[in-house]
């Protein structure tokens, strides 16, 4: 939660304006009272004292609010996400479970007490993963969720690979051949299906050519940033290959082709959602091309729920 500073400002800007205006009208009564000792008063005329009605606006100081910017997360039921199931497997579950029954009653202390600080520091005791790597620092903290650090931007790319071959391993081994669906858009599969249900899938030499085209495709497209991009690919496989051959899992070495593919992958699973965003863009389409962009699009709008 995260509160302007802006709202304490102005109600101390309007208590200092009170307190200005009680002062200046307490200063120049005082003035009055001592003007009107230099005047003789008329002996027939009663005087009567009047009594000060006036009431001082009791001072109270704000409440305390949050004024800096926090973020938490949490990942059920756990960071780990291998078989065989370790501690790390289940461990945040508890946390979740907790929130639940507090359903719209969630307050700051809960946050801070069944979320994780998203704030890059490691929480509670720590471990340091050796990958082999000089420029690649690997920590896990007490949940199980790594902290990586590189010198450069291969260490780094080679530090995630490291990690997703240790926590991500059945989700890399269940993807990899599924991915190849995704690339080539077979009619009537859909890839994550084959992920979920665990069904192999052995691409043919003309599906991986079609992997290999899109690699071509980002440095033809991308030029140097395009090469870039590649690099990192290649660091991030490094980092898979070195954590299985270090822990003696056999497994074919993944390669640029795997990480292409398997972001394939991840853009039909997401992007066949999105609240049927590609349905109205087509619709939007279909009105312009019959009414003209601008008288098109205002019907469009004119549809669409809000």
């Amino acid at each position: 939660m995260v509160t302007s500073r802006s709202g304490i400002s102005r109600r101390r800007a309007v208590a200092s304006g009170l307190a200005a205006a009680l002062f200046v009208a307490a200063c120049s009564s005082d003035d009055s009272s001592e003007s009107a000792d230099t005047t003789t008063a008329d002996p027939t005329v009663p005087t009567t004292d009047t009594p000060d009605t006036t009431e001082t606006a009791p001072t109270t100081e704000p409440t305390p609010v949050v004024t800096e910017d926090r973020a938490f997360y949490i990942l059920p039921p756990g960071n780990y996400g291998g078989l065989p199931v370790n501690d790390d497997s289940l461990d945040q579950l508890p946390l979740y479970d907790a929130l639940t029954p507090l359903r719209g009653d969630v307050t700051d202390d809960d946050i801070e007490a069944n979320f994780l600080p998203q704030d890059f520091e490691p929480v509670g005791p720590t471990r340091e993963e050796d990958t082999g790597r000089a420029g690649t620092t690997i920590v896990y903290d007490d949940f199980g969720v790594p902290h990586i650090t590189g010198e450069t931007r291969e260490d780094l790319a080679f530090g995630a690979g490291w990690v997703t071959a240790r926590d991500r391993a059945l989700l890399l081994d269940l993807g990899r051949g599924a991915s190849r669906v995704a690339v080539a858009d077979v009619p009537g599969i859909d890839a994550f299906s084959l992920v979920t249900s665990g069904q192999p899938f052995v691409p043919s030499v003309a599906a991986e050519q079609l992997v290999t085209d899109q690699v071509e495709l980002i440095r033809e497209t991308y030029g140097e940033e395009g090469e870039e991009i590649i690099a990192d690919a290649q660091a991030y496989v490094d980092g898979v290959n070195a954590y299985s051959e270090a822990n003696g899992v056999e497994r074919e070495p993944f390669t640029v082709n795997d990480v292409v593919a398997v972001t394939a992958l991840i853009g039909s699973i997401f992007g066949a959602g999105g609240g049927s965003e590609a349905g109205n863009a087509e619709y939007l389409s279909t009105l312009q091309a019959a009414l003209g962009a601008e008288q098109g699009r205002a019907v469009w709008e004119d549809l669409m729920p809000d």
